[in-house]
């Protein structure tokens, strides 16, 4: 049976778990994030429905899909462009064409495919990491999160995973496959206490906190290492020494982004 050149699937449509607006999740097969892999990966991506992930930025109508991320930015009228950005994810490259993707109908069903396409599914689960969350927090459709999480176990697929709403106690579940996104030290230590191993971004030569390690990029890409998949990272051997540590990387990327982290540190520092 000859199967469609799949580069995605859609994984419906779903209110927020964050402010119960309409979203739609889609899972993709192909990465050109070079961090992630130097081959290929499994992205989730969660979406605010019927509005582009630029126009919603600007709008504040990704919310549905980020909650209250201090890194999303904010829109400012007066310069025309997003201010304070300090998100990783390129709006107008990979998750716009997602979109158009998703919008063109070019991701069938994860419901409707046939035999041989499910098998390329689960095969493509096995041989790629997959990305919780490549845009969108997956915490966005929580029930969704709990079925792809049981398909990639399965499946003996390894994974990556964070979240920035661990502090919500409907989030705690996660922490055996997702780490805490924290920036300050009272947040790295309430989600340790929660029981979450964590992921932060933090400025280069910033001491590391008790209990965290350097994360092995550009040593290593994701798809090599497998640390970031919270507490139950039973598959991860490559690093033994690191698989119970919470992890830390200098900010990296465009001047812009990287000005705008130093700001935003600047101000946390300042209110603790």
């Amino acid at each position: 049976m000859k199967r469609r050149n799949l580069r995605g699937v859609n994984l419906g449509k779903s209110k927020s778990d964050l402010n119960g607006k309409p979203i739609y999740s889609i899972m993709t097969f192909r990465s050109t994030n070079r961090k992630v892999s130097d081959v290929a990966s499994n992205q989730i991506s969660h979406h605010a429905d019927g509005i582009d992930p630029i126009k919603a930025s600007m709008s504040g109508e990704d919310s549905a899909v980020c909650g209250d991320c201090d890194f999303r930015g904010v829109w400012d009228n007066k310069k025309g462009k997003m201010v304070d950005r300090i998100c990783y994810v390129n709006l107008g490259a990979g998750e716009y064409q997602k979109h158009i993707g998703y919008s063109n109908g070019n991701y069938p069903h994860i419901e409707d495919l046939d035999p041989c396409e499910k098998e390329f599914v689960n095969l493509s689960i096995e041989r790629w990491i997959t990305r919780f969350g490549a845009y969108g927090d997956p915490m966005s459709n929580r029930k969704l999160f709990s079925k792809m999480l049981k398909m990639v176990r399965k499946n003996n697929g390894m994974h990556t995973g964070y979240t920035s709403m661990w502090q919500r106690k409907e989030s705690h579940f996660s922490q055996g496959a997702l780490m805490a996104s924290v920036v300050s030290e009272s947040d790295y230590n309430h989600a340790n206490d929660l029981g979450f191993r964590t992921y932060r971004t933090k400025l280069p030569g910033d001491k590391l906190f008790v209990g965290e390690a350097n994360c092995p990029n550009p040593k290593v890409t994701c798809d090599e290492c497998g640390l970031c998949s919270g507490t139950d990272n039973k598959l991860v051997s490559k690093f033994p020494k690191l698989q119970n540590k919470n992890l830390a990387i200098d900010i990296h990327g465009i001047a812009p982004k990287t000005n705008a982290f130093r700001r935003y540190i600047d101000n946390v520092q300042w209110k603790t």
